[in-house]
């Protein structure tokens, strides 16, 4: 994606103080058929696997991420932050680690005030 370099620097670094290389990304623009189940059905674009829509999904390798326009209004920086978890060994699907979480919610107004 145009500008990935300048928001994986913003998020990955900067937000989540990261030094190593940050993990594959794969973009999905495909819509979402509506009758699909999962997190988000509808939705114009989504990761869909086995049937489900997902706004993204982070495996050990890297993240898929549906495209939403922007890298604020995608799942950019909440996949890289299973990412982020993950290299540390923290598995965290529910979200329970709240200071982690909110770095996310940084992420995002980082990368908006930058256009991205």
């Amino acid at each position: 994606m145009p500008g990935q370099t300048e928001a994986v620097e913003l998020v990955w670094k900067q937000a989540y103080g990261c030094t190593d290389q940050a993990p594959q990304l794969t973009w999905w623009m495909t819509s979402c058929p509506a009758a699909a189940g999962g997190v988000h059905p509808g939705k114009p674009t989504a990761v869909y696997l086995d049937g489900k829509c997902y706004d993204g999904l982070s495996y050990v390798w890297g993240s898929d991420v549906a495209w939403r326009g922007s890298f604020s209004k995608s799942a950019f920086a909440h996949e890289l932050m299973h990412d982020a978890q993950g290299r540390e060994g923290i598995t965290d699907p529910d979200h329970q680690r709240a200071a982690d979480w909110a770095k996310v919610t940084v992420a995002n107004s980082m990368l908006d005030a930058a256009g991205l």
